[in-house]
């Protein structure tokens, strides 16, 4: 056995372009090239140090160290590593307005008119675990809604609502303001559907005027306050915040409410 030979897919993902789901879409789409012919097969085998593997025209190498940040993304950007219709993405916006020269993938997305908090990464496996619903990762947002909801229609929120022919997990919500024909909603869940949160509200009948992610699991927006502002973070910090979430599930905490 030629232990040097490696699967395509996991090579891919020891080079940090992405989560393992992310890896296979890469390759599916035939994004990805060996040797300058695209391989569309998942168990194609590679040697990393004798073959060129190009992603998008980009040459793939293994990441030698694991790099993390924050972002405060501004309106207006794309979630993602390229936009085939040309967009400003989040990496077109840190690479440019802060000379990250890595190569980083968002974990998880925001839609083009959200903001708040994203991280961003080298790191499949850090990313499938914040990703992957049986880890059960908890995303707090604020959205200013159309209107005030009843009582009635905050229970309906909470225990789940039909969206095409899925129920959403139960989720948290909190009125913290209310003024003349809006109000300003906390919502908290650990589903991470398209537009999950701009498609509850408008089934409420309370349409989005404006919405922020502001924490990820225990990751927040503190010293990024301002869109656009980004921070690193060590794997030490990773680790540390891991493990205070572990605690608290094991506490009994983190019950919606």
């Amino acid at each position: 056995m030629d232990r040097s030979r490696v699967t395509l897919k996991r090579f891919l993902q020891s080079c940090g372009v992405g989560a393992r789901r992310k890896v296979d879409e890469m390759i599916h789409q035939g994004r990805v090239c060996v040797n300058g012919s695209v391989v569309t097969q998942f168990a194609f085998e590679v040697d990393g140090s004798r073959d060129q593997i190009t992603l998008d025209g980009r040459i793939c190498s293994p990441q030698s160290e694991p790099k993390y940040y924050l972002f405060h993304k501004p309106r207006g950007i794309i979630s993602s590593v390229t936009d085939p219709q040309g967009r400003e993405t989040v990496i077109d916006y840190v690479r440019r307005h802060h000379g990250i020269k890595d190569y980083l993938f968002p974990v998880g997305r925001l839609d083009q008119e959200t903001e708040g908090l994203l991280i961003l990464t080298n790191d499949g496996d850090f990313a499938n675990q914040m990703l992957h619903p049986r880890y059960e990762v908890q995303k707090v947002y604020q959205a200013w809604v159309q209107g005030t909801p009843t009582t009635p229609a905050m229970e309906k929120f909470r225990s789940g609502l039909i969206l095409g022919n899925e129920k959403t997990a139960p989720a948290g919500l909190t009125i913290l303001e209310s003024e003349k024909n809006q109000s300003l909603w906390e919502i908290r869940i650990r589903e991470g559907k398209k537009r999950q949160i701009r498609l509850m509200c408008q089934a409420l009948g309370h349409p989005v005027l404006y919405l922020k992610r502001i924490q990820i699991g225990s990751f927040t927006l503190d010293g990024i306050e301002t869109p656009g502002q980004l921070r690193s973070f060590t794997i030490s910090e990773r680790e540390e915040i891991q493990h205070r979430e572990k605690e608290g599930k094991k506490g009994g905490g983190g019950g919606e409410k």
